[in-house]
């Protein structure tokens, strides 16, 4: 965990009250957090990265100096890029991994247009944070990631807390319609690309007040359509062609056997390939029971013809012929039941996203500049399957 400044800053000051007692008033702190750029997001890692911009503004504490080396540059409301505040407000990120990156601060204060001598302080840091984020996999490759961004204040809410800007239209809470959110393996969910919420977190026995913010992104599938679930679907589909060897030949049956096995070496290979892409999880994963079941079939298949090697009867043409037919029919209802699996497990996981978005402020703006204009025919037809149309954005 790693806070905001440099340096512990002194904790909040104590102001005068309304009634004239010297009990502390927590000092509203708006904040406005900008993501400029998801950087990336690995899976077996279960980490993201991001660039932000925090911007925070605060009134001048009664103990600020306000005069002398630290006064306003003359003639203007704004002081020097060299100044410092006497206090600021500490803040940090959960489960952030590692320290922030690329840090760039800048101090300075301002007038207060409303109560006259009064000053207003301001901080924006510029950082690149690495997050640790526990990945939802069940409907891998289809899954749709929640990656959540928490900045909180070290701060106890009694001492400060987050408030919303003046003018939240032009600094919200969070911002992100500018954002660069374009990856090679996943784009933003086009109907609630991000959502969030000013809320509190309890940290080392205190209340803190936090930014909880939601970046929801998809899993491109084309390529474990392409590279995976349709190789795996030849694989078991070519268990048919173990049939077309003539009954009547030299051991048959071990012929049989041997294509089979190759099937299954090819099927395995495959898997170890799976097994690189997601971190060690405790459940199966709609890909890893897709690949499992057809490592069943072609088991079923390769037992089959080891019986018939056993009991000569088993080759005869007709139940030969049989035994093809209700392979094919186990072949087929297993890719359907496969892609229903699919489409209802990812209608409830976008359910759920919704479900989460409905105590949170929902991105209702622009479009962001990295959502894809045009869906490729996989996802097209995934849209088609969960009542979308699959028509063209």
């Amino acid at each position: 965990m790693l806070t905001g400044a440099s340096t512990t800053p002194p904790r909040a000051p104590a102001r005068k009250s309304l009634n004239g007692g010297a009990d502390a008033i927590a000092i509203a702190v708006c904040a406005s957090l900008r993501v400029m750029d998801v950087v990336d997001v690995d899976t077996v890692n279960e980490t993201f990265t991001i660039t932000c911009e925090l911007l925070l503004e605060w009134g001048a504490p009664d103990t600020e100096s306000l005069h002398g080396e630290n006064g306003l540059v003359e003639g203007l409301d704004r002081r020097d890029k060299d100044w410092r505040p006497e206090w600021w407000p500490s803040w940090e990120i959960f489960g952030l991994s590692g320290d922030l990156e690329n840090v760039r601060k800048e101090y300075w204060t301002t007038k207060d247009k409303k109560e006259e001598g009064k000053h207003r302080c301001s901080m924006s840091t510029t950082f690149t944070a690495k997050i640790v984020e526990k990945m939802d996999l069940e409907e891998f490759p289809f899954d749709v990631e929640d990656l959540t961004v928490n900045v909180r204040l070290t701060h106890d809410i009694s001492e400060a807390y987050f408030v919303k800007f003046a003018d939240e239209e032009r600094y919200p809470i969070v911002e992100m319609r500018d954002a660069d959110v374009s990856l090679s393996e996943y784009f933003p969910y086009p109907e609630i690309p991000y959502n969030f919420k000013l809320t509190k977190k309890r940290a080392r026995g205190e209340d803190r007040s936090t930014i909880l913010l939601q970046i929801n992104m998809v899993r491109s599938q084309k390529y474990y359509f392409f590279n995976i679930i349709s190789i795996m679907l030849l694989l078991s589909t070519s268990m048919v062609c173990s049939w077309s060897m003539d009954p009547a030949g030299l051991d048959v049956q071990g012929s049989r056997v041997n294509y089979d096995l190759n099937l299954i070496l090819a099927a395995i290979a495959f898997k170890f390939v799976l097994s690189g892409m997601l971190p060690q999880v405790s459940y199966m994963t709609t890909l890893d029971a897709y690949v499992f079941a057809c490592f069943l079939i072609l088991f079923f298949v390769m037992f089959w013809h080891s019986l018939q090697g056993a009991f000569p009867r088993l080759s005869e043409e007709d139940v030969d012929r049989w035994s093809l037919a209700i392979a094919m029919i186990i072949w087929f209802l297993v890719n359907v039941r496969f892609g229903v699996y699919a489409v209802k497990s990812i209608g409830i996981r976008r359910n759920e996203i919704k479900a989460q978005c409905s105590s949170h402020d929902v991105f209702t703006g622009e479009s962001l500049r990295g959502i894809r204009i045009k869906k490729n025919r996989s996802e097209r037809l995934l849209d088609w399957a969960l009542g979308g149309g699959g028509k063209e954005d």
